[in-house]
């Protein structure tokens, strides 16, 4: 049975594709867990004009993500936190953090479009990736101390 997924299935496929399940699979799991939809001419037609929309915003978000790369690499972003007189944090910086930074600073980027392993835990200037799909870029960053005069 064909099925246009509406949500990601562990080993079926991701959201919006058009995928084949067997018929007690898709009848008795996928379609009453709204996981699926059965894929009806009607359906396809539907899919089809959501995958285009998506496509055009997707490209307009795009251009916008590169301005915005564009902007925050000329700019040096000052975060500061509570740290110890050796510099050692007592709070890690976290992606989170620093795209609610970004974000005072007017600068649309969300949390796992910052690469960061781990929080970062000691004062300093940081230079960090970006990315989202096929585009990256690198945000400057300077972790202070509260009360540092850096």
């Amino acid at each position: 049975m064909k099925i246009i997924l509406l949500k990601d299935v562990p080993k079926v496929g991701r959201k919006d594709e058009i995928v084949e399940a067997s018929d007690g699979y898709a009848r008795n799991f996928l379609i009453p867990n709204k996981l699926a939809k059965s894929a009806t001419p009607d359906a396809l037609k539907d899919h089809q004009k959501i995958i285009a929309n998506k496509n055009i915003a997707s490209s307009v978000s795009s251009e916008e993500f590169l301005k915005n790369l564009q902007k925050i690499s000329e700019k040096q972003i000052i975060i500061e936190v509570t740290a110890n007189e050796k510099g050692s944090l007592f709070k890690g910086v976290s992606a989170e953090m620093i795209s609610k930074e970004l974000k005072k600073h007017g600068f649309d980027i969300k949390k796992d479009e910052i690469v960061l392993d781990a929080p970062i835990k000691k004062t300093g200037d940081y230079e960090l990736p970006i990315s989202r799909g096929e585009f990256s870029g690198s945000v400057k960053i300077t972790i202070k101390g509260a009360g540092d005069k850096k």
